[in-house]
């Protein structure tokens, strides 16, 4: 079921056949299927809807706040950033770069860099490094301000369904370019995000590093 939705035989929305068909199709019992189906549901894959079935799960605004943007402020608010894209570029991928994506030496990845706000004040300055094979013609608005919805980009225009990632945090130092989009001195102390993003094969599809100025911000995760 899982590869129906890579292959993209089932399509984000798109509602499931029956329990009854999946199991008739893949030869097993419902009682099977209806694992499988919690199962998915807990790894947010599909989204069950009483008295309406099962549906393939989309990435929207609100998920992608809620399941892969980890930072709040004091009082343990979350709010969707605001992304001001700084510049954008093609080029070939380092090594590190090539390793973490599972990339051939030297291929072409593109690189963006951008400055998200919260509540109108500069936080993040982040640098994002995407495979250019499976984002052809990535072309983000210059200079103007867009939510943070590149997940859903992602879905609607490459097919590509981030599933989960992988982060490492540590402290890092404020240097001149971080220091000017976030107006701190330089040296300020700011917290390092590297995420790697993963699709439904569990293939890299984005590497990011982000750094963070946490005064009235700080990273929170919750463990369940």
């Amino acid at each position: 079921m899982v590869k129906s939705i890579v292959s993209g035989r089932w399509k984000p929305g798109q509602i499931l056949p029956s329990e009854i068909a999946l199991a008739s199709e893949f030869g097993v019992s419902q009682g099977t299927v209806r694992k499988a189906l919690k199962e998915m549901e807990a790894q947010h894959l599909v989204v069950r809807q009483q008295g309406r079935g099962t549906f393939v799960s989309e990435h929207n605004a609100q998920r992608s706040l809620f399941h892969f943007f980890h930072i709040v402020d004091d009082r343990g608010n979350r709010k969707l950033p605001v992304s001001r894209v700084i510049w954008q570029r093609t080029q070939p991928a380092t090594d590190d770069q090539a390793e973490q994506l599972k990339l051939g030496p030297r291929a072409p990845v593109h690189m963006i860099q951008r400055v998200r706000y919260l509540s109108s004040r500069p936080v993040i300055v982040e640098w994002l490094c995407l495979p250019a094979e499976s984002f052809p013609g990535l072309e983000l608005p210059m200079e103007s301000e867009m939510s943070d919805e590149l997940y859903v980009l992602y879905q609607q225009r490459f097919r590509i369904f981030v599933g989960n990632a992988r982060e490492a945090l540590r402290a890092v130092a404020a240097g001149a370019e971080e220091a000017k989009y976030l107006d701190v001195p330089v040296g300020t102390p700011l917290l390092q995000i590297e995420r790697v993003a993963f699709d439904l094969s569990g293939r890299p599809v984005e590497l990011r590093t982000a750094h963070c100025y946490t005064e009235h911000h700080h990273y929170s995760n919750v463990i369940e």
